[in-house]
């Protein structure tokens, strides 16, 4: 397992070059074994959000057959179920370890399928890894 960090959802294509050389490496170093490509995305829906920009992202992933993880407004808000401000998110991030807080996790929030909803606090996390574990085989 490998991550590559891409900084904003606008900067998908600009590293698809660096993604496929995560890819010929991995599938060197562990032949015979499925590769899968998971993209993170927060939708920040709202004021700040860009249904555009997550309509590409969902294009870029399905053209070249990448699963996409969305956020619904942001990956704070799903697993904290509230907003956090940028100055507080590590150390809420630190808490939410540090405290255990994972066990307590409402999973139902975890399998969202439609990206465009209305309804904040939602992921479509655990569809994915779902559907990761099935094709593994």
């Amino acid at each position: 397992m490998d991550c590559i960090r891409l900084n904003s959802k606008t900067r998908l294509e600009a590293n698809q070059k660096k993604i496929e050389e995560k890819l010929r490496s991995y599938a060197f170093m562990n032949k015979g074994e499925k590769q899968f490509v998971v993209c993170c995305l927060d939708t920040d829906a709202g004021k700040t959000g860009d249904p555009e920009q997550n309509k590409r992202c969902e294009e870029f992933c399905r053209k070249n057959d990448y699963r996409l993880v969305w956020f619904h407004r942001d990956i704070e808000e799903v697993f904290l179920g509230k907003r956090i401000k940028d100055n507080q998110k590590a150390k809420e991030a630190k808490n939410f370890v540090s405290e255990g807080k994972v066990k307590a996790l409402n999973l139902q929030f975890f399998s969202k399928v439609e990206i465009h909803s209305k309804n904040y606090g939602r992921t479509n996390l655990k569809a994915v890894l779902d559907e990761i574990m099935k094709n593994a085989g």
